[in-house]
C-alpha cells in the first residue's frame, strides 16, 4: 500500500486518504526529506516548502497542496522530476465572493443607496470576479469588468 505523509494542518487527513495508503501525519515545518524517503505522495499547505531540498532522494510521485496558491511549491523541479501536483486553485472563490458582496450591502445600506442604483467595477475577472459577477447580476443593472491581461488576447 501507497505511504502517504500529510501535513497535521490538513483536516481529517487521515480519515479521507486513508482509503487510497497509509498516511503518516506530520507538522507542517517539521516535515524533511527523511520523512519522504518511502513515501509516495506529500500533501501539504502553504507552510511547508516543497522544493529539490525536501524532495531528493525521495520516491514521492505526487504533490497536493490544499491551498489555491502555489508559491511554496518549487514547480520547475516537480515537472523536470515528472512528479504529478495539484493544487486547490478556486476552492474559496464562492467564499470570497459573498464576502464582497456582504461588504458592498452594508456599504449600500449605510449610504441608504439601492444596489439596483449602483455601478460596480470588478477587477480581475478570475474565479472570485466571475463569481461576484454572477452573484451581483440580479440585483445590479450596471457591472463593470477590468482585467486587462484577460481581455488583451
Amino acid at each position: 500500500m501507497k505511504k502517504i505523509i500529510c501535513a497535521q494542518s490538513l483536516l481529517n487527513a487521515k480519515e479521507i486518504f486513508s482509503t487510497i495508503g497509509n498516511v503518516e501525519i506530520i507538522d507542517d515545518h517539521l516535515i524533511t526529506h527523511h520523512h519522504l524517503q518511502d513515501a509516495h505522495a506529500l500533501i501539504v499547505r502553504s507552510q511547508t516548502q516543497v522544493n529539490a531540498n525536501l524532495l531528493k532522494d525521495s520516491t514521492i510521485e505526487f504533490v497536493g497542496t490544499a491551498t489555491s496558491g502555489t508559491e511554496h511549491l518549487d514547480l520547475n523541479y516537480l515537472e523536470k522530476k515528472q512528479i504529478a501536483y495539484a493544487d486547490a486553485k478556486g476552492v474559496n472563490a464562492n467564499a470570497v465572493a459573498e464576502h464582497v458582496l456582504q461588504s458592498i450591502l452594508i456599504w449600500a445600506n449605510a449610504q441608504q443607496r439601492q444596489l439596483q442604483d449602483l455601478t460596480i467595477g470588478i477587477i480581475g475577472y478570475g474565479f472570485v470576479g466571475k463569481r461576484l459577477h454572477q452573484q451581483l447580476k440580479p440585483f445590479v443593472k450596471c457591472i463593470l469588468i477590468n482585467d486587462p491581461p484577460l481581455f488583451s488576447i
